[in-house]
């Protein structure tokens, strides 16, 4: 069990507990005891808040998709524990959970008016966005329309091999190559690098990014989130297995089907895709480039978010040819 500074960041969080799938707690300093935990195996992260008596959540919070409500004893004394496993809402979860923690410690409010002011706030951002954000959508489009082709050169259990909703540090895993999707709809191919890990292929491994640029279809012909999702379903109809799974990685990545009408947005490709490999001439800013011109001190570096122009970079392929040589 850790305990450490009140604002313990969502970078230093995310590092300690998720990304080597720790389970474990941290003690939120001040009183009463609020603790914030992480189990199965950096999966599931939580809130846990004492509690005097049993507290009856509003509907609208219970109902809310992707976020657990349960109350519980440990060691005889009441808890609520309120939990996620949708790892796209990790940090949105986090930063609320930190907002209750201070209400309840700082401000004096109680437990259930807490978590109703903070709950609510989620909750009528993700009913304003339809649960899923455009940046989310745009990023979702592309690496269906990867696993679309997945699929359809080696069937259905290709769905294991899409990793991205379950926080792994790349989109696809096939045989030893990763695959990074990057997906816009600016006329150039300038995608964003979340942090320093993003473009450092795993272990044994090879990286590829592949960059794909959609644009409004307008009057023509096109696809659409939605209609990529169906085109998946029906796909994979014949394997249960796949299916199951292909379910529970939507659900992780907020896709519901209730709000379909607003996944019907119909776009084009732009040009053709790339296939870039994350080599020595791919300029991407990592740990051990940061320690080459910093020293030590870039350990003192707790987040990065830049803007890479791939143009030029890779080769352009069609989307019928855009796995060949990765799988076998």
């Amino acid at each position: 069990m850790a305990s450490g500074p009140k604002y313990i960041t969502w970078l230093n969080f995310h590092k300690t507990y998720i990304v080597p799938k720790n389970r474990g707690l941290h003690i939120i300093p001040g009183k009463p005891k609020i603790t914030l935990f992480v189990d199965k195996k950096g999966k599931r992260i939580g809130l846990r808040i004492p509690i005097d008596k049993s507290i009856e959540i509003p509907p609208k919070l219970e109902k809310m998709m992707l976020i657990d409500f349960q109350q519980t004893k440990v060691k005889g004394k009441l808890q609520i524990h309120i939990s996620t496993e949708s790892q796209k809402l990790f940090r949105e979860f986090f930063s609320v959970a930190i907002n209750i923690a201070d209400e309840i410690q700082k401000l004096k409010v109680n437990v259930l008016d807490a978590i109703s002011n903070e709950f609510e706030s989620l909750r009528l951002l993700m009913s304003t966005t339809k649960g899923m954000p455009d940046t989310m959508r745009t990023g979702l489009l592309g690496e269906l329309l990867v696993l679309k082709q997945l699929i359809a050169v080696k069937g259905p259990q290709m769905v294991k091999s899409w990793l991205g909703p379950l926080s792994e540090p790349h989109d696809f895993r096939v045989g030893k190559n990763e695959l990074e999707v990057k997906t816009t709809t600016k006329a150039t191919r300038i995608h964003t690098i979340n942090g320093l890990t993003q473009l450092v292929p795993s272990k044994g491994l090879k990286l590829y990014i592949i960059s794909i640029q959609i644009c409004p279809a307008g009057k023509s012909s096109g696809f659409s989130l939605y209609g990529i999702v169906e085109e998946i379903r029906k796909a994979i109809s014949s394997d249960k297995d796949a299916a199951d799974h292909f379910e529970m990685l939507l659900e992780k990545y907020m896709y519901q089907d209730n709000h379909k009408s607003n996944y019907k947005t119909k776009y084009r490709l732009r040009n053709s895709h790339a296939l870039i490999p994350v080599n020595k001439h791919c300029p991407a800013i990592t740990a051990s480039k940061l320690k080459s011109c910093m020293g030590s001190h870039y350990v003192k570096v707790e987040s990065i978010k830049y803007d890479i122009n791939f143009e030029g970079l890779g080769n352009i392929r069609d989307e019928s040819d855009l796995l060949k040589g990765l799988i076998k």
